[in-house]
């Protein structure tokens, strides 16, 4: 089945608000093997919405288009929530008050003691002939309405509440999984570029599919296929293709990575940082479950609070500097040692635009981890990247040597101070 997804909103369009649907709903489908075929991003109007759903409608009917169209945002009762009438015009019909559903608007309300407001009885308007879909975190309705061979799933704009509609509703309309299977390699210390030269000779089966894409020095490559033998032995080829130059790990992200295998381990880890601002311990813990190994992390931005709080020498401070190797291999001992972990990450360089000198320039980073089996450092030198952009890829390195460390790639680097990344 081919499908679709049409996010609403000029919020979305204009760039105020980032969009948050097409990784949700590309996660939701592949739980049941299914893949998003495309993706479109529509203003909040009447006429583009219907056009645009017209336009899908045709192509399914000449057996190219999308059997199934998902369509997020514009289902509330502002002004701007105009995704209901667009598909009542397109399909011809008039629209209907579920009372069930109002009723459940109404409960809510008392609820939570809030006086319901006129107009709310939009959340609970449908196309005529559409099947409601409930909605268990909020009090917009969805519904599945199907014209001209095409099936529109209309879910609210808010990801929560679409995110816990979809996967029932792909059950209420009796979509059966499908055999799409994704593996998902992530890859540090190389560029875009570099890594399609390095896959250049890679001879991959007709039938799987292989994305490249980039950002904050982590170049992350998707294979989508049906056959879970032949995508295993291609993830293999690719992390043999990289060789030891560069560290891969086989999940979507290294914070993914290191959550898997510290929560199987059943070990722990803190981080002490500097550059990085708390990003480092942002990106561990944003994922459910991080508690289970994620026990605290220090932001020590000042000499003061890297000797305080982490135990780093002053002497080390005064002959090597902030940003060395030395003081993060302290700072990481410290994290350790204070928070009683297995294993500590600490990061220390110069985001920039200022601050730097000829020995240390804007975009010198050095990353220490301590574990069971030792102290490590690494020196990265990344010219060119704005502040935020820096602290991004200061996060992202720090996180691709933690893994390293861990063993948790295919190839293992030599974990020495020095190797500078292009």
């Amino acid at each position: 089945m081919a499908i679709a997804l049409l996010v609403v909103g000029d919020e979305v369009v204009d760039g105020r608000v980032g969009d948050r649907m097409v990784g949700l709903v590309s996660e939701a489908l592949g739980v049941q093997g299914l893949r998003l075929d495309s993706v479109a991003f529509c203003r909040d109007d009447v006429d583009a919405i219907t056009a645009f759903v017209r336009t899908l409608a045709a192509r399914c009917e000449d057996g190219v288009g999308p059997a199934l169209l998902i369509s997020t945002g514009g289902l509330g009762t502002t002004h701007d929530d105009l995704t209901r009438a667009a598909l009542c015009r397109w399909s011809g019909r008039e629209s209907w008050r579920s009372d069930a559903w109002y009723a459940r608007v109404l409960a809510r309300c008392a609820a939570m003691n809030f006086t319901p407001q006129p107009g709310m009885e939009a959340y609970a308007l449908l196309p005529e002939g559409a099947l409601l879909i409930e909605n268990p975190r909020g009090m917009a309705a969805g519904f599945a309405l199907t014209h001209d061979g095409t099936t529109v799933l209309a879910l609210p704009g808010v990801p929560d509440e679409a995110g816990a509609m979809l996967g029932p509703a792909l059950t209420r309309l009796e979509i059966r999984p499908g055999a799409w299977v994704r593996r998902v390699l992530s890859v540090f210390g190389a560029g875009e570029s570099v890594v399609q030269r390095r896959l250049a000779d890679l001879s991959l089966e007709p039938a799987l599919r292989l994305g490249i894409c980039a950002g904050d020095g982590v170049v992350t490559l998707s294979l989508g296929g049906e056959s879970v033998a032949a995508l295993d032995a291609a993830a293999e080829a690719i992390a043999q293709c990289l060789g030891e130059a560069y560290e891969v790990v086989q999940a979507p992200s290294f914070a993914d990575a290191l959550h898997e295998a510290l929560v199987a381990r059943g070990e722990r880890l803190a981080v002490a940082e500097s550059c990085t601002g708390g990003l480092l311990a942002h990106l561990l813990s944003g994922r459910g479950g991080a508690s289970a190994f994620f026990t605290e992390g220090w932001v020590t931005y000042s000499n003061a609070a890297k000797v305080a709080r982490l135990g780093v020498s002053e002497a080390t401070l005064a002959r090597w500097g902030a940003v060395s190797a030395e003081c993060v291999a302290e700072m990481a001992a410290g994290a350790r040692r204070c928070a009683g972990v297995d294993w500590a990450v600490a990061t220390s360089g110069v985001a920039g635009p200022g601050g730097g000198s000829e020995a240390k320039p804007v975009g010198t980073l050095f990353v220490g981890v301590c574990g069971p089996g030792g102290c490590w450092q690494r020196h990265v030198y990344r010219p060119g990247l704005p502040r935020e952009a820096f602290q991004r890829y200061a996060a992202q390195g720090a996180m691709a040597f933690l893994a390293e460390r861990m063993g948790l790639g295919w190839v293992q680097g030599d974990g020495a101070m020095g190797r500078e990344r292009p």
